[in-house]
């Protein structure tokens, strides 16, 4: 029988784990904003989106259940770090995701799973009409996305929340 120590460390483990797995994705999470304003562009408009393009910030649901809108953490689409909400929301800052909160995603990694994501964007917005129109190219050119430029911020998250 584990310990309660031993038992703990297998969580510790696990977020270490889920971090990095994150953290390995950021070529991909880094083509996020420009495919998430590209899906937006066709007839599919999600507003949760809009953090993903204008902050670089992808939103992980807290819950699946219909008509839940709240978001658990955030991926930073530069580096795939998962960031906490409270924090961004609270004082515009960048800071890890909590442990717990990276337990919760344990249960459901396609949430985090950055290729997915970016195919079922592509798919979203391959099925719009091809026209751009001049608000989305607008919103395109001042963020600097295009389909080969990764994306950039000068800001970095912190470690102050993390554990």
């Amino acid at each position: 029988m584990l310990t309660q120590d031993e038992i703990a460390e297998h969580g510790r483990v696990l977020v270490q784990e889920i971090r990095e797995w994150c953290r390995g994705q950021a070529p991909t999470w880094q083509r996020l904003p420009y495919l998430a304003l590209a899906a937006n562009g066709s007839s599919r408009f999600h507003k949760s989106r809009i953090s993903c393009y204008e902050s670089g910030l992808w939103p992980v649901p807290a819950s699946r259940a219909p008509g839940k809108a709240e978001v658990l953490c955030f991926v930073d689409c530069e580096s795939g770090e998962l960031c906490d909400v409270d924090a961004w929301f609270r004082d515009q800052c960048l800071v890890l995701a909590s442990d717990l909160d990276i337990l919760q995603l344990s249960y459901h990694l396609t949430d985090i799973d950055a290729g997915h994501l970016a195919l079922r964007l592509q798919e979203e917005a391959a099925s719009s009409s091809g026209h751009a129109s001049p608000s989305w190219l607008a919103i395109r050119d001042r963020m600097g996305l295009g389909p080969d430029a990764p994306y950039v911020r000068a800001q970095r998250p912190s470690q102050a929340a993390s554990g």
